[in-house]
């Protein structure tokens, strides 16, 4: 069993956070407690999905059905959401979640943003050649 953690002037808050790694192939979550030791993780490969039905929105929602339960086994009631990724189908894997009971107390966007991206490459330099023009 998992002991609690005791940590002084914290109230209220949730202790467990499920990290949501959405890629356009594959998605993975991960349970750790608020140190980032992880405790559970699932990902679509997994959970028995091969192939281009990784991708889908049933792996995912059966993703999170299947770590709901690992993590209602362990007594947990309420998570925290981390997303990173530009996953497509986000909302599949919360309705899983939340199919085992569990509760979620916020959802936090983890994914990075570029400002203003790398540096274009240099334009090609293209060689004019001179025509003869006919006049006739």
């Amino acid at each position: 069993m998992i002991k609690q953690l005791s940590i002084k002037g914290i109230k209220n808050t949730c202790r467990y956070i499920v990290h949501i790694k959405e890629t356009s192939n594959n998605t993975i979550l991960t349970l750790t407690d608020l140190f980032g030791n992880c405790l559970l993780w699932q990902s679509n490969g997994s959970s028995k999905f091969k192939g281009l039905r990784k991708s889908t929105s049933v792996a995912n929602n059966t993703t999170g059905v299947l770590l709901g339960g690992r993590i209602k086994a362990l007594g947990i009631k309420t998570v925290n959401l981390h997303f990173n990724g530009w996953g497509k189908h986000r909302k599949e894997t919360v309705k899983g979640l939340l199919q085992n009971g569990l509760f979620v107390k916020s959802i936090k966007e983890n994914t990075a943003l570029p400002h203003n991206g790398c540096r274009l490459k240099k334009k090609k330099r293209i060689r004019r050649r001179r025509f003869k023009t006919y006049w006739f």
